[in-house]
């Protein structure tokens, strides 16, 4: 991975129907940096993050996420990486603790209440793992979700708006962790 960056794309495009959402992108992103996607709403963003995670199908042009091709291997692609979507889901009478230990149960090669408590512990989350997810503010299920997608302790990170619904506080916490994540050498694509 060292001769590769973690995130390349050349000429990626995308249209829905006539629209054209995203148009010839080409970047490359080196492993243990943040970048910021940025532009108006409707600008493509998400589109390109979904692209990249293998969600979606490129119309033209290609990428590679961790020296893999995200439409032919979107299985190897989601093992080196975590996205937060816009609007995450929970079940909302679960437990945090039981959500995240759910979530974690579709990844092999390690131990799911441990991963749970590791990030509802970095998230700031312990004292209500055992709380229903109903019960929790937007700014807490906004955190739950960036636990979850920490879980399998992913080498990219693609965050769409991950300061959502976070009290100013909450947003300055997440932004030193991201920092943090890339003092680790994981890599950090967002859309703010």
């Amino acid at each position: 991975m060292a001769d590769h960056p973690a995130i390349a794309t050349e000429s990626l495009s995308k249209q829905f129907g006539d629209r054209v959402a995203v148009d010839g992108l080409t970047v490359s992103v080196a492993a243990g940096e943040i970048v910021g996607l940025l532009g108006p709403n409707g600008a493509g963003k998400t589109t390109t993050l979904r692209m990249l995670a293998g969600i979606i199908a490129p119309t033209a042009g290609r990428a590679l996420v961790a020296g893999r091709d995200p439409c032919a291997e979107p299985e190897r692609v989601h093992e080196s990486v975590g996205f937060l979507t816009e609007a995450p889901g929970f079940y909302e009478r679960l437990s945090a603790e039981r959500n995240l230990v759910y979530f974690a149960s579709f990844y092999d090669g390690f131990d799911a209440r441990a991963a749970a408590a590791r990030e509802l512990d970095r998230l700031g989350l312990a004292d209500r793992a055992r709380d229903k997810v109903g019960t929790f503010s937007k700014g807490m299920k906004q955190r739950l979700a960036l636990a979850r997608v920490l879980l399998h302790q992913p080498r990219i990170l693609f965050l769409d708006e991950p300061t959502a619904g976070l009290a100013p506080e909450a947003a300055r916490d997440l932004r030193a962790l991201i920092r943090s994540l890339r003092r680790a050498g994981c890599t950090v694509l967002l859309s703010p």
